[in-house]
This record gives C-alpha cells, sequence and structure tokens, in this order.
C-alpha cells in the first residue's frame, strides 16, 4: 500500500471522526436546549403562579361607568355592596385600595375601564363575589356589571384558549 492510499485513507477516516464529533456536539446541544426550555417553561409557569397568589385578594369589576370618578367610585361601590346584601365590607380596613385599569387597545372610547378592588383579606372578596353569583346575572343591580378575578396575562390568555373547548361541552 502506497502512502497516497494511507493519506487518503487517514484522511477519510479524520472526517468521519470529525462528523461524529459534530453530531454529538449538535446532539448535546440540543438536549441542553431542551432541558433549558423545560426550566424555562416551569420557572415562567412558577412566577405565573405567584402572580396569581398575589392578585388573589383583588377583584375585578366590569361595567362601572365613567362618569364615578376616583372620589365617587369609592361611594358608589359601597352603595353596591350594600344592595347586594354585604354591609360596610369595604368602608372599614379591609379595602387596601380602588382604581381603575388603563383601557387596553381595540376596546371602543363608550366601555369603561375596569375596576379593581384589593382586599385586605380573601374572605371578604369571597363573600361579595358569592352575594353577586346569589344574585344571578339577570339581577337589576347587577345587570351591567360583571365580578371577575385580577388574574395574570399569561393565565388569561389560558383561559380563553380553552374557552372554545368549554363552550362546545356546554353545548352537549
Amino acid at each position: 500500500v502506497d502512502t497516497i492510499q494511507i493519506k487518503e485513507r487517514v484522511f477519510r477516516i479524520e472526517e468521519k471522526l470529525e462528523h461524529n464529533e459534530m453530531t454529538q456536539i449538535d446532539s448535546t446541544k440540543t438536549e441542553t436546549l431542551a432541558c433549558m426550555q423545560k426550566k424555562i417553561t416551569s420557572l415562567e409557569l412558577k412566577m405565573n403562579d405567584m402572580e396569581d397568589k398575589a392578585r388573589r385578594k383583588n377583584l375585578q369589576i366590569r361595567g362601572i361607568p365613567e362618569s364615578k370618578t376616583r372620589e365617587k367610585l369609592v361611594e358608589y361601590l359601597i352603595e353596591l355592596f350594600n344592595q347586594i346584601g354585604i354591609q360596610e365590607e369595604i368602608r372599614s380596613a379591609n379595602t387596601e385600595w380602588v382604581h381603575r385599569l388603563i383601557k387596553p387597545s381595540g376596546i371602543a372610547e363608550a366601555h369603561p375601564r375596569d375596576v379593581i378592588i384589593r382586599f385586605a383579606m380573601y374572605g371578604v372578596k369571597q363573600k361579595i363575589v358569592e352575594a353577586a353569583r346569589s344574585l344571578g346575572p339577570n339581577d337589576q343591580r347587577l345587570k351591567t356589571l360583571t365580578f371577575s378575578r385580577d388574574m395574570s396575562c399569561k393565565t388569561s390568555q389560558r383561559r380563553r384558549s380553552f374557552k372554545p373547548a368549554l363552550d362546545r361541552l356546554k353545548d352537549k
């Protein structure tokens, strides 16, 4: 066997080794990337869960007219809660703050911004939600209002993605 053939064989073997090493490196990188993506997803879920827990004592109300300015808003809510059977809950130290959200883009100007109320205790919020549910959607006092949990953006998006499937299940 002459030296040229030996050199060619060595060159081909080196190419194969290099290709195998590159394939192994690519495989390792792919595994590392998949592991990192899994970790990121897990951390995002934990972060959303923590944000949702921080918002647990918040109540979001949709439909309160914009004419109820910041000063009149608290009075309006006291009156509303008294009408649905919750006495003095918002006046006491049970309320940490009340404010309106920024209007999201794409929402008509005629629609009022949502109101967020943060209660000092989760139980107060639950009493209000249960009282509103017990009256039902046809009650005149609540006809234009919607009570809901204050959730993180990611949780809201996930829930919206499930809505078509839930609607199909309700129709059955």
